[in-house]
């Protein structure tokens, strides 16, 4: 599957529940930022009307798209706790934050084998006071063109089965049947 492709079935995918910048195309000679999706959800529970709110929780989600051809196992650090240190510096507490969600999307032409490692034991997690406060975690998601994998680390298995749909789409019953329907009317 072309980049191109790969990148609008992606931004295409996301686009129904999330707010989404295309940033202009700049080479740097590393992971280039391509795009942004956001999503914020509030959540919240009543008793009989809306006037009387029992609980409410509030969460975000924001998901950075990188094009990069061949990331070493540094350039993904240095993105990644990035993200990190910017997210912790923009979530408002004083609400009724329940968690934030950080997504680092690499799509790369080849990984190496310490950049594959990197993804997969990435653990970053940030609990505000007790988790009372909520908390923030990162998920790191890359899917190589050359392997036709995707890779991500604990955290992100939901990401990682996603990109993975998006690789290999399953056929389902209702495709195969279309399929078969147009070869009879051929």
């Amino acid at each position: 599957m072309e980049k191109n492709v790969l990148f609008n079935c992606i931004l295409n995918s996301y686009q129904e529940n999330y707010d989404i910048i295309r940033f202009a195309e700049e080479n740097t000679g590393g992971p280039a930022l391509f795009a942004k999706a956001t999503m914020h959800l509030r959540e919240s529970g009543y008793i009989m009307s809306r006037k009387a709110e029992m609980w409410s929780a509030n969460s975000d989600e924001h998901v950075w798209f990188y094009d990069a051809d061949n990331p070493s196992e540094e350039q993904l650090k240095s993105i990644v706790d990035g993200l990190y240190e910017k997210s912790l510096t923009e979530i408002d507490l004083s609400g009724n934050h329940m968690c934030t969600r950080v997504v680092a999307f690499f799509i790369c032409q080849n990984l190496d084998e310490g950049a594959r490692n990197y993804i997969k034991k990435c653990k970053l997690r940030k609990d505000f006071m007790f988790s009372l406060k909520g908390w923030l975690e990162v998920h790191v998601v890359a899917i190589c063109l050359e392997s036709q994998e995707a890779i991500g680390n604990k955290a992100a298995k939901e990401t990682v089965e996603f990109a993975d749909n998006i690789l290999h789409p399953k056929k389902t019953k209702s495709s195969l049947l279309f399929n078969i329907g147009k070869r009879v009317l051929k």
